[in-house]
């Protein structure tokens, strides 16, 4: 059991427990759960882009769905902030959606996407033998 001077080093989900905090080393650890746990609190179409904020109508009919909307919006960010590490907080600073904040991490966090990442990953490659058996 962790003391309580301890530094916590994830961020607890109560839909699929531990996601750890993300850095420049985990990014293919943390989207897959960072995905699972939007999608159980219905804020995946934010940050993928397939749900837009409701225009407002002339007769304000839509004011609940509006709400909605903005309560969802705010779930989603809180969340992408309270996963990040403090550099991945800097990258959102002042960040205005969850979509631009989802789409500015994985342009800086995911390392396959990266051309030094991709390097990387092709010189690996290369560099494993195969095994016998």
């Amino acid at each position: 059991m962790a003391d309580s001077g301890s530094i916590k080093k994830c961020y607890s989900s109560k839909y699929l427990g531990d996601i750890p905090y993300l850095d420049h080393l985990n990014y293919n650890v943390w989207s897959p759960n960072a995905v699972v746990h939007l999608q159980a609190i219905k804020g995946y179409g934010l940050v993928t882009g397939e749900v837009k904020q409701p225009v407002p109508k002339e007769d304000n009919s839509n004011q609940d769905e509006i709400l909605s909307y903005q309560v969802l919006e705010a779930k989603v960010k809180g969340f992408l902030l309270a996963t990040g590490s403090v550099p991945a907080k800097r990258y959102m600073a002042g960040i205005g959606t969850a979509y631009e904040m989802w789409c500015i991490l994985k342009e800086r966090f995911d390392s396959t996407a990266l051309t030094k990442g991709s390097l990387a990953i092709r010189k690996q490659f290369y560099l494993t033998k195969p095994v016998s058996g």
